[in-house]
């Protein structure tokens, strides 16, 4: 996810206020977020392992409440060729770990503002590991182990609020306002939702932007127009993709005369459903297909083995971004069996072929929507961690041609 897309919309509200402004990208899968002080140079805030991503998840362990990584982590896995004691350590991990894949909540963005009986409601349940009922609201609400309720606004604004105790770390003083991003296609319910997690956790809303205009902004900060240029943002994320036509075009302020960049946004187009979470579900298909060929037992019964199975199937997709063939390992999976196997790329991308055709539709969407052709547009610009995928980018250089894939932008923030 983007780490600066917006510095420049929270330094003038910071200017404007003349306090600090905390700006959070909050991303289903991670979290990136920036401070605006007076006289503290910008930078992306750092969680305390000195990160500058932060898991988007929240967990309870042993009656602690835990965010980011250390929430992550509740369910790992373990992998093989250790020295003994490191072995028994981790050993010891695993077993402490998995016994809370019930008061582990990740990917909550996908529910913000949604009914009980919305297709992504039924999606959230073959990706996470939480036990989720109807709410009151006919929402949703999501159960820990012990049986306490959480509505998911209040889930989200517990890492909104730890990102705030973050940033007033680094402001030595109280952090009350924030800007944050949503994708496009968010409903009104949905940026209601987020607004009521903003309150929760004590901040106060000052801006809510799309996530591609918020790239626009950061994009035209280094770089002048002297003609009018449209390039479409491409940003693959976890829970979708979206594609945002944005004009570019230098002018001068009719007051001052001093000359600025004016940003527009002429289409956009996204798929809700073809994102990098979907990806992960399919490659531990692969491997769950595996195990239980091997084993002639069924993972899906097992929900700790599910909930390391996942962790497993991000680390083997990453590793399919550089190579061809990733070897996925888990120490003690389930039932005291040990599992390993060999994935390759072809074999990733061929589960995953009917999804090829909706990698590039976003970008013939948002074209359509601008009244615009692939000859108006000067280059593509990826963003999100899925535009790393092989199949991805190729996929999005077959749709928009050899003259466009010529000007491909990677534009990782």
């Amino acid at each position: 996810m983007r780490l600066l897309t917006f510095w420049t919309i929270s330094a003038l509200a910071c200017q404007l206020a003349l306090a600090s402004v905390l700006a959070i990208d909050y991303g289903t899968d991670s979290i990136t977020a920036s401070l605006m002080k007076p006289g503290v140079p910008f930078d992306v805030l750092l969680n305390k392992d000195s990160k500058r991503k932060i898991s988007s998840t929240v967990a309870w362990k042993n009656g602690d409440r835990l965010f980011g990584q250390d929430a992550f982590n509740t369910v790992r896995t373990t992998p093989f060729c250790l020295s003994t004691t490191r072995y028994l350590i981790l050993i010891l991990l695993v077993i402490q770990g998995s016994r809370f894949p019930s008061d582990t909540f990740t990917y909550l963005k996908t529910l913000l503002g949604v009914p009980s009986d919305a297709h992504v409601v039924t999606y959230y349940t073959q990706i996470a590991s939480a036990d989720i009922e109807e709410s009151a609201r006919r929402t949703v609400d999501l159960v820990q182990a012990d049986g306490t309720k959480w509505a998911v606004e209040e889930l989200v604004a517990m890492k909104f609020a730890y990102i705030k105790h973050l940033a007033e770390l680094v402001a030595n003083e109280k952090v009350t306002d924030v800007v944050v991003t949503v994708p496009p296609y968010y409903s009104q319910f949905e940026r209601d939702a987020i607004a009521d997690a903003i309150e929760i956790s004590g901040l106060r809303t000052l801006a809510i932007i799309n996530d591609g205009t918020a790239v626009a902004v950061n994009y035209a900060m280094t770089r002048t127009f002297p003609t009018p240029e449209y390039h479409v943002i491409y940003d693959a994320g976890s829970s979708g993709i979206r594609a945002t036509v944005a004009s570019f075009t230098t002018a001068k302020d009719p007051k001052t005369g001093a000359a600025g960049t004016h940003i527009a946004v002429a289409g956009v187009g996204y798929d809700r459903t073809t994102g990098g979470v979907e990806l992960d579900r399919r490659m531990r298909e692969i491997l769950i297909d595996a195990f239980n060929a091997k084993t002639g037992k069924d993972i899906r019964e097992d929900k700790r083995g599910m909930a390391k199975l996942w962790k497993e199937a991000l680390r083997v997709k990453a590793i399919l971004s550089a190579n061809s063939e990733a070897v996925a390992i888990v120490e003690s999976l389930a039932w005291d069996i040990d599992f390993k196997t060999k994935v390759t790329r072809a074999q990733f991308e061929e589960k995953c072929k009917d999804l090829k055709t909706d990698f590039a539709k976003p970008i013939e969407d948002a074209l359509k929507n601008a009244g615009l052709t692939l000859d108006n547009v000067t280059s593509v610009i990826f963003t999100g961690g899925s535009t790393r995928i092989p199949m991805v980018q190729t996929a999005v250089k077959a749709a928009v041609g050899e003259y466009v894939s010529s000007k491909l932008v990677f534009y990782y923030f």
